[in-house]
């Protein structure tokens, strides 16, 4: 037996949710990424806010993830993406929705597309990318 109730409303209108044009595009291995974004979360998870923050530079071509808790220390880490065009940015997030989108991408190159540090930014698989977007929303730190 199976038993079901209808939910009144309307569903949110998720097409004005996933941006269609980005910014800055930063593309990574995967597993890559997952690796560092875990490291940087262990400090994260020790303080109470559970965030960590991600620098990106197109000059230097770089890019640097944070993870800070106040009586344990810092993490600061480097990591080197595919390609990265844009502008430069700092963005900050929760790890653990960075890190469960990553772990249902596996094995694959993504592409991080940001529009602003504000606004919220997909994850995409650069093989068959628009069947497949992970949403992740920033949080606003001061």
């Amino acid at each position: 037996m199976f038993y079901s109730r209808l939910l009144e409303g309307n569903y949110p209108d998720t097409s004005r949710l996933i941006p269609d044009s980005f910014d800055t595009r930063v593309s990574f291995e995967a597993s890559s990424l997952l690796a560092t974004v875990e490291r940087a979360s262990l400090l994260s998870h020790e303080s109470r806010n559970n965030v960590i923050k991600m620098i990106i530079d197109p000059d230097e071509k770089s890019v640097t993830i944070y993870g800070n808790s106040p009586d344990v220390g810092v993490v600061q880490e480097n990591i080197d993406p595919l390609s990265l065009e844009g502008n430069q940015l700092e963005i900050s997030f929760n790890p653990d929705y960075m890190k469960d989108a990553l772990r249902s991408l596996s094995q694959t190159a993504i592409n991080v597309d940001f529009t602003s540090a504000l606004r919220p930014f997909t994850l995409m698989p650069t093989e068959d990318g628009e069947s497949f977007v992970q949403l992740i929303t920033p949080i606003r730190t001061f």
